[in-house]
């Protein structure tokens, strides 16, 4: 289970980023092939050696096109190697193109290797790191400095020629350093609030699965080891019929896989009214202002706190009646159960999870709310919420 959910957060923003940046990294690539191809077409009778230009272009486009589908079918820009091959591509077609044109022609739109190698330098920023991508940067820009330089140019001027190109180089590669280092920063920080929120749901739903089997037990099993302890000394035949009927709803809880077969919110009261009268409590129903159907799910969470509130009744209020009221509330359906028995101090702490986990908790984790109001000798009145 972790292993797929680390797979899955490891293929969500990080993963998406790093798509994203070679298809960039193609696409500007794809781009200078289609200047390069331009140039060496158009442009052909202006090279001063057009079947050198030519084949440098071809050669570029074959490396171009080996680089960006090996890219794409990785999804990332992750070996040095290929680059390093790139980087050396790139040399290769700023040295070639210059040797095909004149001296003049270097500093004008038929030198497409310039914006070429620009690229090259964009996918060393995004492989080698900061050291790498920069000495990338630097042997580029100064490999291209050295093909602009005029003969009869003095030092001072070729200097400041190759200040100027490195320039260039250097802007390119520190903004696409920054923009990449963000995305990546972002993509993994959006991929460890997904982390972090998968592994809240999963101690989430540990901890409602744990409450629900809690509740099960409480419902069923100590309910009945509780009857049986109170009885025992009085009809052994009640006491097994009730064990019987408890050791039956275990069962089919436990079988339970879903919703199937609840049903309607109405008859699952009458039910528990049937029920409690074969325990001498006897439960006054009003259903008449429901209406419709009630999510499954929902009529589940409202019997089984319905049911925990009739046993408390009988339990501890020392009442033979309650009034149990259903009805349509706040965009959902209202049970209010009553009665006036005994009642308690809801300010002061009681041992169990009859209250806690059985009623208040059951709502709780179903989207739904719960309210307890009880006064030592008026009875007790709860109130049950579950959305529609």
């Amino acid at each position: 289970m972790d292993d797929l959910v680390e797979q899955s957060v490891s293929e969500s923003a990080s993963s998406r980023t790093e798509h994203a940046l070679v298809l960039a990294f193609v696409t500007v690539r794809m781009v200078c092939m289609a200047q390069g191809l331009l140039c060496s077409t158009a442009g052909r009778r202006a090279y001063r050696r057009p079947r050198l230009a030519l084949a440098t272009f071809a050669g570029s486009l074959a490396e171009t096109l080996w680089m960006s589908r090996r890219a794409m079918k990785r999804g990332s820009l992750d070996e040095p190697v290929p680059i390093l091959i790139d980087v050396g591509c790139g040399l290769g077609a700023l040295l070639s193109l210059s040797s095909a044109m004149t001296t003049e022609q270097r500093t004008t739109w038929l030198n497409w290797a310039e914006p070429a190698t620009f690229g090259i330098a964009g996918g060393a920023a995004l492989v080698l790191g900061n050291t790498g991508g920069s000495i990338v940067t630097a042997v580029l820009g100064s490999t291209h400095a050295a093909t602009l330089r005029q003969p009869d140019e003095s030092t001072l001027g070729s200097l400041i020629g190759a200040a100027g190109n490195m320039n260039n180089y250097a802007v390119c590669y520190v903004a696409i350093r920054t923009l990449v280092a963000r995305l990546r920063r972002s993509a993994a920080e959006t991929d460890e609030a997904r982390r972090d929120a998968v592994e809240r749901g999963e101690r989430l739903a540990a901890e409602r699965e744990r409450g629900r089997q809690e509740r099960l037990i409480h419902d069923s099993a100590l309910q009945t080891l509780e009857a049986i302890a109170a009885d025992f000394a009085g009809d052994a035949e009640s006491v097994r019929a009730r064990a019987r009927a408890e050791a039956l709803r275990l069962r089919a809880a436990l079988r339970r896989t879903g919703n199937e077969d609840v049903p309607s919110l109405a008859d699952a009261l009458h039910a528990l009214a049937i029920d409690f009268a074969t325990e001498q409590l006897r439960v006054e129903l009003l259903t008449g202002e429901l209406r419709g159907e009630l999510d499954p799910a929902a009529t589940v969470v409202l019997r089984d706190a319905t049911n925990e509130a009739l046993r408390n009744v009988v339990k501890h209020a020392g009442v033979s009646r309650v009034v149990v009221r259903a009805a349509p509330a706040r965009g959902g359906v209202e049970i209010t159960i009553r009665d006036h028995g005994s009642g308690f101090d809801t300010t002061v702490s009681h041992d169990g999870l009859g209250i806690a986990r059985s009623i208040v908790e059951r709502l709780r984790d179903n989207g739904g709310v719960a309210e307890i109001w009880s006064r030592p000798g008026d009875g007790t009145r709860v109130t049950l919420w579950a959305p529609s």
